[in-house]
């Protein structure tokens, strides 16, 4: 099976801290133990809401959720065969098909996977995937839809 570079929203840290029940935050926690038997790695963005709110979980309160960051911490983020980490100098224009379309807060998740070459983009949001449904040169998918078929 090949492996995928993946973009992950922030749907991963809000599960993971529990902000979504703890059904989301089990499934969640059972993507990261798959990822990290697979031959697939994320893509971050250093000092990105993405990172600072994965650092976050390290100060957490709740044991679980504790484990869990150590878990991210340890068995993917510090690990080069898991995670593929930019700097914002390493990010490149994206192409002008998608330099029209406001993507607000979301827009450096679409820079990373666009200058990381990455696969996809794994949102739970609905209206950002509508927004850019035409443009080719970026895939989204749904989390739920991308977790249903990933721990399948």
């Amino acid at each position: 099976m090949p492996s995928r570079l993946i973009v992950l929203n922030e749907w991963l840290l809000h599960d993971l801290r529990g902000d979504n029940g703890r059904d989301f935050q089990s499934q969640s926690f059972e993507f990261l133990q798959a990822l990290i038997q697979k031959p697939d790695r994320i893509a971050v963005l250093r000092a990105s809401p993405w990172v600072t709110k994965a650092y976050n979980l390290m100060k957490h309160h709740d044991p679980l959720v504790l484990e869990i960051a150590k878990l991210l911490h340890k068995g993917i983020l510090l690990d080069l065969s898991k995670c593929l980490q930019l700097n914002r100098h390493d990010l490149i224009p994206l192409p002008v098909a998608l330099q029209h379309i406001e993507l607000k807060e979301d827009k450096y998740l679409f820079d990373l996977c666009h200058s990381a070459n990455a696969d996809l983009i794994v949102t739970s949001d609905t209206r950002l995937i509508e927004k850019v449904a035409l443009i080719e040169e970026i895939r989204l998918a749904l989390r739920q839809e991308f977790l249903s078929e990933y721990l399948a």
